[in-house]
């Protein structure tokens, strides 16, 4: 665990994820939480620790599994955006074993998944929700980026943002929503806009000393020009499968991990190739009687 500022906490060594939490006049805010029971159950006995406090929100930057997954543990009311809240409203009931199956390393592994009780999201917004815990002001702003539901938590008096998804370095980042355009206006506020000076705090990985997103938006920009390029050649959507070696080329891959990158890529180009497809309707002039 790491203080980054006065009650301001960041642990990056947890499995998939990395976690916040800002220790308010109230009690405890947390940004995400680990998804594995283990790691859940350590990280609130972390914090219990600094400070036997309650909880008072769990803030999820996204709708992904494995940020809703130890929210449980934590028994505060989960704020998410409300896109992010629809999604997580709607899991199946299947979603959970199957979060167990694909996720567990042993069997003791899947019998804790296995057994996890989502807690659904108790408060949403659309673009912003300001959240006074007693001496803190904690903003949550919608900001799209690897989904339409990316959530960035603000502490503006401290200038430091979690920003989740939006902040991905050295690997492909995932893009399942039609959000390219969004994503690339957000990496250029980190850039050289409003939050050009702010404490940037990814939602995996490690916190990197200097950040730079420049790869990131122009793996995003060379993406978008491809697919544009596609279908202003009236190509298919099926042929998005072609420009995947490229992308591929951007960042480091591990051999193990090689066809789940390729599908990762493959998933986000579709998305692109259906957001343009979108703005090229929007464009059409509307006909007239």
């Amino acid at each position: 665990m790491k203080k980054i500022a006065p009650g301001v906490y960041v642990e990056t060594g947890y499995t998939l994820v990395t976690v916040g939490a800002v220790l308010t006049g109230q009690g405890w805010v947390c940004i995400d939480t680990p998804p594995y029971p283990r790691e859940a159950r350590h990280w609130r006995a972390a914090l219990q620790e600094i400070s036997p406090a309650p909880f008072c929100y769990i803030i999820v930057t996204d709708a992904h599994r494995d940020r809703v997954l130890g929210n449980a543990w934590f028994e505060a009311p989960v704020v998410a955006h409300e896109s992010a809240a629809r999604q997580i409203l709607s899991l199946k009931e299947t979603f959970i074993s199957q979060v167990a199956d694909e996720m567990s390393a042993n069997d003791n592994e899947f019998v804790e998944l296995a057994s996890v009780k989502l807690s659904l999201p108790e408060v949403s917004f659309d673009q912003a929700l300001h959240l006074m815990c007693d001496d803190r002001e904690i903003t949550v702003i919608s900001k799209p980026s690897a989904t339409a539901g990316n959530a960035w938590v603000l502490l503006p008096e401290e200038k430091i943002a979690f920003v989740g998804d939006a902040i991905v370095t050295d690997r492909h980042p995932s893009l399942r929503d039609t959000t390219s355009k969004a994503w690339l206006n957000a990496l250029a506020e980190i850039r050289h806009g409003r939050y050009a000076s702010w404490t940037m705090i990814p939602g995996r990985g490690s916190v990197p000393r200097s950040l730079d997103v420049e790869p990131l938006a122009e793996y995003l920009r060379v993406a978008r020009r491809r697919v544009n390029s596609l279908r202003r050649a009236g190509r298919p959507r099926s042929e998005i499968s072609t420009l995947v070696p490229e992308l591929l080329s951007f960042f480091p891959v591990r051999r193990a991990e090689r066809d789940e990158v390729q599908r990762r890529i493959k998933v986000s180009l579709e998305a692109i190739y259906e957001e343009l497809g979108r703005r090229d309707e929007d464009k059409k002039p509307e006909s007239r009687a």
